[in-house]
């Protein structure tokens, strides 16, 4: 995996090659693998954004990555106001009230980018994806 990555961060526009982690792209307690195309290399910072649900990462290394902000932007373009900061603060709630990490992350994905709600109501909608 760190001759495929280079050792760097594989997050577009990161050039990090120091403090990097090994990501596993389906999580360990989710069931996920040691395989290869389960495993990425993220900097410490861009990895830290992906379990606090401000990053979501899509695809397999062998099949291609998609990199999006929290909103569902392409990560790079500039993310609509405040949706991130919501969003990452909905993925909170959710995991700590036990829903699990993936499972949260892909009933905020099946949101459209709602920066005017408040976060109780984007909550409120997540959890009846959820259910």
């Amino acid at each position: 995996m760190q001759r495929r990555d280079g050792g760097r961060c594989q997050v577009p526009g990161c050039r990090h090659a120091t403090f990097v982690d090994v990501h596993h792209l389906r999580l360990r307690s989710e069931g996920g693998t040691e395989e290869l195309d389960n495993l990425l290399t993220l900097c410490a910072a861009h990895h830290r954004a992906l379990h606090r649900g401000r990053l979501r990462i899509e695809g397999t290394p062998s099949q291609g990555l998609t990199f999006r902000h929290a909103d569902g932007t392409l990560y790079g373009a500039p993310p609509a106001a405040g949706s991130v900061d919501l969003r990452a603060k909905a993925h909170r709630a959710l995991t700590q009230l036990g829903y699990r990490e993936s499972e949260t992350k892909q009933a905020l994905a099946r949101l459209s980018a709602t920066a005017d709600l408040p976060l109780k109501d984007l909550i409120l909608l997540a959890l009846r994806e959820l259910s």
